[in-house]
């Protein structure tokens, strides 16, 4: 148990900076604020309502559901993040 949540903290350690250089990058200067704080708003909103989407499911559907949808979810904002890269290397050519 103390691995993985050994591990958790350094995927977050690594994500959240990726994350909000990520935006920052992307963001007009005068706006970065506002979307900044709508990034954590929507992080926070996620670590409440996700474990209560997954547990509802899990209960409902069955044990592989809220797996599943979650490894479809993350599948799609993969695919989506290569299109902001792409217009990420657009803008500073």
């Amino acid at each position: 148990f103390l691995p993985i949540i050994g591990f958790m903290a350094f995927a977050i350690g690594i994500h959240n900076p990726s994350v909000v250089t990520m935006i920052s990058k992307n963001t007009p200067p005068e706006q970065q604020g506002g979307i900044l704080g709508l990034n954590q708003s929507f992080s926070s909103m996620a670590r409440v309502l996700g474990p209560m989407w997954a547990g509802f499911f899990f209960d409902a559907i069955g044990i592989s559901f809220p797996f599943i949808s979650a490894g479809v979810l993350l599948f799609l904002i993969f695919i989506l993040s290569f299109r902001l890269y792409g217009k990420s290397l657009v803008q500073s050519n």
